[in-house]
């Protein structure tokens, strides 16, 4: 009978390693593909007849990223490109960025800044991009004086000279 016990817990063993390396192996390559899908970009595309819509983020290095986008319409077409810090929670995401706006259709080319957020818990997906621009577009200051330069009062504007707008 104690032969018996003893070839019982013999045999055991191995498969009880086994089932562990196995285990190990497991949680390893899922280390490695939560890792390497970190380093893959996030790519968007949404287009209609009337508006398109085109995102890039790239993690560059740790939580560094480059990002770009790009809204279009049967008005203007409008882009963004930044750098930008991803803070982490277990089921949500913030990066401030800091970069620059540029356009089309008198469109302003101004430095701006953005905040991309994210949430993902269960079916709930949350995503968004505030953008920014630190300078006054042009549109708004011919509409105001078509003769005079008259920006809004507000911190992130200075005055430019008037031959350059």
């Amino acid at each position: 009978m104690a032969m018996l016990a003893l070839s019982a817990c013999v045999s055991s063993a191995p498969a009880q390693e086994a089932t562990e390396h196995r285990t190990e192996q497991q949680g390893t390559e899922a280390e490695r593909s939560k890792t390497e899908e970190s380093k893959l970009p996030e790519v968007e595309f949404v287009g209609s007849t009337s508006f398109r819509s085109a995102a890039l983020v790239q993690s560059l290095w740790s939580h560094l990223s480059f990002e770009g986008h790009y809204f279009g319409g049967d008005e203007n077409n409008v882009g963004y490109t930044a750098g930008s810090w991803t803070f982490h929670g277990e089921h949500w995401k913030i990066a401030p960025g800091f970069g620059v706006s540029f356009g089309d259709n008198k469109f302003r080319t101004m430095p701006a800044f953005s905040i991309r957020w994210g949430y993902e818990r269960g079916w709930f997906i949350s995503e968004g991009l505030f953008v920014q621009g630190l300078l006054t577009p042009i549109s708004f200051l011919k509409a105001q004086s078509p003769n005079r330069v008259i920006l809004p009062k507000s911190p992130w504007c200075r005055r430019l000279p008037t031959a350059t707008i």
